[in-house]
């Protein structure tokens, strides 16, 4: 199903890579941060949730261009896949791994940063409000800078 959320970048954004089709892609990883309220009514840090992020076509361009490192906070919007799956090199155990979201809209997280942005073609700004995956439309998404300082 669908899926939204607010985390950070693991690591930095690395290269962009293509698939046989030619489509550019890229994977990230972002963690997701909880905060909850103890038994005192307190903000305590909840649990993290860590996501592996499928990014393609011109997003996957635009993510790549962009600064965003280790660190930046990202709000990520998209489809949710099967969590993969992976052999424990130490017990042997087959043990369940992050869950898989096939992103449609990235955005640089603005609650400890500013960004600036920079449409990657003047004569076609927009976004396409179906959700489209932007290789598919002559419409590009936009590149994100953002520079990440805390407040």
């Amino acid at each position: 199903g669908h899926v939204a959320f607010t985390g950070n970048l693991v690591r930095d954004v690395p290269a962009v890579r293509k698939l046989d089709d030619g489509r550019s892609w890229v994977a990230v990883d972002v963690a997701e941060n909880t905060r909850i309220k103890d038994e005192d009514g307190k903000w305590v840090d909840g649990e993290t949730k860590f996501h592996n992020v499928f990014v393609t076509g011109r997003l996957a361009e635009n993510l790549a261009a962009s600064n965003l490192k280790k660190g930046s906070e990202l709000v990520v919007s998209g489809w949710e896949g099967e969590p993969s799956s992976y052999e424990d090199k130490v017990s042997g155990e087959v043990k369940q791994g992050a869950p898989s979201v096939s992103a449609h809209s990235i955005g640089a997280g603005l609650s400890r940063a500013t960004a600036t942005i920079t449409p990657t073609r003047k004569s076609e700004v927009g976004i396409d409000p179906a959700g489209i995956d932007p290789a598919l439309t002559a419409s590009p998404a936009p590149v994100v800078e953002a520079s990440v300082s805390v407040a």
